[in-house]
């Protein structure tokens, strides 16, 4: 629902939503759930708007003394995110005693649907009363990023399932006057501490950032762990953007037990200062005793969180250009050009397709990556191919991957048709071979030489061994079913450039899902691999209809293929929850790579009355396209 925009929205469209519910914006609307015009959209805003010169309303208002039921609802939840005291204004005495808001606010629709209003007396037996359902086609739950309670820094997490999401409000009249007597949640179980807020609201008053932590103690990555703090002139969310980075993301986080800090146990961090483009950080206690390592990493974590805002149109829109680090009698200026190497942001090596020979053996391509996103003679030009031992069967491979070289004489590469999964070994001329219980849907190689492979229900980690039968060791992955929906399969998995992060489509009866989550490593061979130690599987792009593959896009972003009504389309998808982005596509994608620099994608075309394969390659998300060649199942190295 987020999107990834200014931060201050203006002009006809926001001013639309404000007056359809009064959103974040301090307006409540002249709601269709009176029973008198039987729609929100399109309707004046109610008595007393107070509105700004940009045409937002900017401060909450007092419920009038003729407003109808959907005035009332709508008033109040403009009132709910901005100003409680006047929210409680719209609730009947004994609910405003016992209305006790969580920290944990619903972010719903701008404009949700709202139905409903006034019971006729006859029908109750008593006093007239009203009903109003709301709802919302997403939803979206701001938690505190700690378990202090604070409302300084917030985590954002899609509800699980698919939509809509309703809320019902019961009201009554006091002195003749409309007011809300009892809210129901989810489920239709009353709660006398629900908190809704507009998407609207949210986009205006809290800012996306990321939080940097090291991948363990002696890591030089650094890991993004998305947050929103509320968007205000005070320093208060600045400091606890740092105080955060002190101690790792907590076992409520989707990266619990993924990933570290360079901060000492017991470091005490001083309120923030802000001069000009400057923040001064000021650190005590056991910050001083840091050794070298723990040092950069945490001068690369500060200056990292407080300079990068990757979900603007400007990722050094935070206001914030240098850090100056001070710790007892030391003051160290940094600059964010020390630390970019921190931030694995693609992969590297060339780009990898099939094609197929005159006998159907599989045959396979590499391009170099400095030609891919350019033209496409640039990518004829650059074109060899790649030897391959014999043994990999007939026909075309589901799946290929190759694995990242980092100082191998060679990448290993990997392939997949039907059950079997082939890899050629670094060493050796014959392929190995493992059999899998169900077809193999994807293939992602990690930065440890580890091929994760999805088939069916399972995840797969295979490694070669000496010990195994077939010179290749599977091992299953523990999987958070608990947040899985019932009848499930895997459809993609792709590890992230860090090693750290996976992300993932698991499709159900009831459509398909993309997730992120982490990956837990044991030091140990035998010790177990899970994916998200603490049951979170993070979903992502809300808005997606039918997504069928991805790929990583950066370190914030994926790259995903969303199926929806016989239509290919690409979306730009950031993992803070927010709003996917289009991506110009062409006709009949069925499958998609990228490096952070140049996106790829396989075709199913027909050319001259014949079914073919091509692929084709844009530099950047422009939708520049061209052709690179014939095949299919591009794939860069991961």
């Amino acid at each position: 629902m987020k999107a990834p925009l200014p931060r201050r929205l203006a002009g006809f469209a926001i001013l639309a939503a404000a007056v359809a519910l009064g959103g974040c914006v301090n307006l409540p609307s002249g709601g269709p759930a009176d029973g008198s015009n039987g729609s929100i959209h399109g309707l004046n805003p109610a008595p007393n708007t107070d509105l700004s010169q940009d045409g937002i309303v900017v401060k909450p208002v007092s419920p009038g003394s003729q407003w109808t039921p959907g005035q009332i609802v709508s008033g109040f939840l403009a009132a709910a995110g901005a100003d409680r005291d006047v929210a409680r204004q719209y609730l009947t005495p004994g609910y405003s005693l016992h209305w006790k808001p969580t920290q944990a606010a619903l972010v719903i629709d701008s404009i949700p649907s709202v139905t409903g209003g006034p019971i006729p007396s006859h029908v109750t037996g008593g006093p007239q009363t009203a009903q109003i359902t709301v709802t919302s086609d997403h939803l979206e739950t701001l938690s505190p990023l700690t378990t202090t309670g604070t409302d300084e820094a917030f985590t954002l997490q899609t509800a699980p399932g698919a939509g809509p999401y309703s809320f019902h409000f019961g009201l009554s009249q006091t002195g003749g006057k409309w007011r809300i007597n009892r809210i129901f949640g989810r489920g239709g179980v009353p709660s006398e501490s629900i908190l809704l807020i507009s998407n609207a609201d949210f986009l205006r008053d809290y800012q996306p950032r990321n939080l940097y932590f090291p991948v363990n103690a002696n890591s030089i990555r650094l890991v993004p762990y998305p947050v929103y703090i509320p968007d205000r002139p005070s320093n208060k969310g600045i400091t606890k953007l740092v105080e955060a980075l002190t101690t790792p993301p907590p076992s409520s986080s989707w990266l619990y037990r993924a990933v570290s800090t360079g901060f000492p146990p017991g470091t005490r961090v001083e309120p923030v200062q802000i001069h000009g483009n400057e923040a001064v950080i000021t650190l005590s206690g056991t910050a001083a005793r840091a050794d070298t390592l723990a040092l950069q990493q945490m001068e690369a974590q500060l200056v990292t969180t407080l300079t990068v805002s990757p979900y603007s149109p400007d990722t050094s829109d935070t206001g914030i250009g240098e850090v100056q680090l001070q710790i007892k009698n030391s003051s160290t200026r940094l600059v964010p050009a020390q630390f970019k190497s921190w931030l694995p942001s693609g992969s590297t090596g060339s780009l990898f397709y099939q094609s197929a020979n005159l006998t159907g053996e599989p045959q396979f391509f590499q391009v170099k990556q400095y030609a891919v996103g350019i033209s496409r003679h640039a990518a004829q030009n650059a074109r060899s191919t790649v030897a391959m031992p014999q043994g990999l069967g007939s026909g075309p491979m589901n799946a290929i991957a190759v694995s990242p070289n980092k100082g191998f004489p060679s990448a290993t590469f990997a392939g997949c048709r039907g059950k079997q999964v082939y890899v050629v070994p670094l060493f050796g001329t014959k392929p190995l071979v493992q059999v899998l219980p169900s077809n193999c849907s994807s293939l992602s190689w990690d930065g440890l030489g580890r091929l994760w492979v999805t088939a069916g229900t399972d995840v797969f980690i295979l490694t070669e061994s000496l010990n195994a039968p077939r010179g290749l060791q599977p091992t299953p992955v523990a999987i958070p079913s608990a947040e899985l929906p019932s009848a499930y399969t895997f459809t993609s998995l792709k590890v992230a450039p860090d090693g750290v992060r996976v992300a993932l489509i698991v499709h159900s009866k009831s459509g398909s899902t993309v997730y992120v989550t982490s990956t837990t490593i044991g030091k140990q061979p035998s010790a177990v691999t899970y994916l998200g130690q603490s049951g979170q599987l993070q979903p992502v792009g809300p808005d997606l209809d039918n997504p069928v593959d991805l790929t990583w896009w950066g370190s914030d972003h994926l790259v995903v293929l969303d199926q929806r009504h016989g239509t290919d389309q690409l979306y730009e998808v950031p993992l803070n929850g927010g709003q996917s982005s289009t991506v110009p596509t062409p006709p009949d994608v069925t499958s998609v790579t990228g490096d952070g620099s140049a996106v790829v994608v396989g075709i199913k075309t027909t050319e001259d009355g014949s079914t073919r394969y091509v692929i084709e390659a844009a530099g950047g998300l422009d939708g520049i396209w061209h052709r690179v060649g014939v095949g299919s199942a591009p794939a860069y190295p991961g």
